[in-house]
Order: structure tokens, then C-alpha cells, then sequence
């Protein structure tokens, strides 16, 4: 599999990437872990994910596909580039969703402890969800997170954002 660069992060991707929306509802868990088989197999180390995945479900079902991607990513996870994003509806809380500051913070901490890592490659506030609400202003939105006061995300998480951010204004790579 090529593999080439994300935009102007500078981190190389496989040249496709596998898409999981479906994990955990349409398709069964081991369904879902045959896929990521085979995919891997065919040398695809992309992978994105959001935490509102599987599509289609109720709130008893976000999250799973992130989940089901955690079990099967175990020691393998330094292989693959993971995705994933947030601003869906994650329970019938109104700022359970969208990307404001408070939600952002909780959908990644979640996200993090569904994939059972400590990092993401490439965190996103889904477009398809948010574009009218923040507009193109993604990094914005992102420095308004890291401006953290007493109950803000953790050391380790402002710096990981902060790395994610600066990567995506910068073109670097932190690692």
C-alpha cells in the first residue's frame, strides 16, 4: 500500500482509509474485526472512526464503533494512523453534542478511553454536524479548548491537543 501525506500535517497515511460507521450495528463485532483484518492484510494503516459511531443507532449505541476499534487495535495501536471525531449527539443532554468547549473535552476523553489509548493521530469536529454552527473555523474552535481554566482537560490532554493543533496549523509532526 502507498502511503502519502495527510494534507499539510506531514503525517503519512495509507493511501486509503478504512471507514468504521457501521461497526457495531450494521455490521456484527466479528464481522467488524474481519473487515479490520482484512484490511490490514491489504496494507491500510488509516482508520477513522467518530464517537458518535454506528450510524443509524440510538443513544444505547454511540461509541460502540470506537469501542469495537479499541479491542481489536490492543498492542497494535502504534501500526495504525487513528481518526476519529465529535459534535454529534452522544445522550439527549443538549451539550452532549456540537462543538462547544465543554463537549469537545468530554468527547475526547471519551473517545480516548473507547479506542483504550492515550493519543489520537487526527481529531476532528465533524464538519457534516458543525458546519453551520462554527463555520470553517476549526482551529479556533480547538485554541477555545485548550484555553483550559480549573476544570479543564488534563495536562496530558492539553498537550496532546496542542500538539494536534499545532500539527494542523503548522504542518509539523510532534512526534
Amino acid at each position: 500500500m502507498r502511503h502519502v501525506r495527510l494534507g499539510r500535517t506531514g503525517l503519512q497515511v495509507s493511501r486509503l482509509c478504512l471507514g468504521t460507521m457501521t461497526f457495531g450495528l450494521q455490521c456484527d463485532e466479528p464481522a467488524s474485526v474481519a473487515i479490520l483484518d482484512r484490511a490490514d492484510a491489504g496494507g491500510i494503516t488509516f482508520l477513522d472512526a467518530a464517537d458518535v459511531y454506528p450510524l443509524g443507532g440510538t443513544f444505547d449505541s454511540v461509541g460502540r464503533t470506537e469501542e469495537i476499534l479499541g479491542r481489536w487495535l490492543g498492542s497494535r495501536r502504534h501500526d495504525f494512523v487513528v481518526a476519529t471525531k465529535c459534535a454529534g449527539a452522544m445522550s439527549a443532554r443538549p451539550w452532549d453534542r456540537g462543538a462547544s468547549r465543554k463537549h469537545i473535552l468530554d468527547a475526547i476523553e471519551g473517545s480516548l478511553r473507547r479506542l483504550r489509548t492515550d493519543y489520537v493521530d487526527l481529531y476532528q469536529i465533524h464538519p457534516a454536524i458543525t458546519a453551520p454552527i462554527i463555520g470553517a473555523s476549526r482551529p479556533e474552535q480547538l485554541d477555545d479548548v485548550l484555553a483550559a481554566d480549573d476544570k479543564g482537560p488534563s495536562a496530558d490532554l492539553k498537550a496532546r491537543l496542542d500538539e494536534m493543533t499545532r500539527e494542523y496549523r503548522y504542518g509539523d509532526d510532534p512526534r
